[in-house]
């Protein structure tokens, strides 16, 4: 299911090696202002093919990905919040983003509503998992707005994919500048070197 060969499945949809590689990772390393987070897979070369077709819009992916990351209970999240794409860029994806979708799908499955309007993107950003860490950490810190309903709340942030933990990072800050209390992240993959 992950890397799309041709070898015998498990009961869950997986080959053996896929198998080995569901497990959820806590980051050793935490993105600044952001409290804790959890993603399902590292993103390698067995898991991309996967991630690419979820970032596409295959939802037999989301709900995959969802099925396999784990809310820690003790995060007592209230709120998921979808990384935001910009206005611009939502228009030319004909609506879709990936961290909604997933979003949506981890609503459905943990019982927590997916807010998809709780932060804005106020700038276009070029594509960044084509940047480096030094040109991600340039992205500043007025690139999103968070509402102020957040306030007094504990929220997870939820992205597709975690390079840098930038984005992550940025969406954070402006959360917690409009009150948010806690702040989490939740993504399907991330790179094996940010662990």
């Amino acid at each position: 299911m992950l890397c799309r060969r041709y070898r015998p499945l498990t009961a869950e949809g997986l080959c053996d090696e896929c198998r080995e590689l569901m497990h959820p990772i806590h980051l050793a390393q935490m993105p600044p202002f952001v409290d804790s987070a959890v993603c399902a897979v590292g993103y390698n070369y067995d898991t991309r093919p996967a991630v690419s077709l979820m970032k596409q819009g295959d939802s037999v992916y989301f709900r995959y990905f969802a099925e396999h990351i784990e809310i820690p209970d003790e995060w007592r999240v209230e709120l998921l919040v979808p990384v935001p794409v910009h206005p611009m860029d939502f228009f030319l994806k004909g609506g879709f983003s990936p961290a909604e979708e997933l979003s949506q799908k981890l609503s459905v499955l943990y019982g927590i509503p997916s807010v998809g309007r709780m932060v804005r993107k106020l700038k276009r950003t070029s594509q960044q998992k084509s940047k480096d860490a030094l040109e991600r950490a340039s992205m500043g810190f007025d690139v999103f707005e968070a509402s102020p309903f957040c306030e007094g709340m504990t929220v997870a942030i939820v992205d597709d994919l975690c390079v840098t933990g930038t984005t992550l990072s940025r969406c954070a800050y402006s959360l917690k500048q409009a009150g948010a209390k806690r702040v989490f992240a939740i993504c399907a993959a991330i790179r094996r070197d940010y662990e």
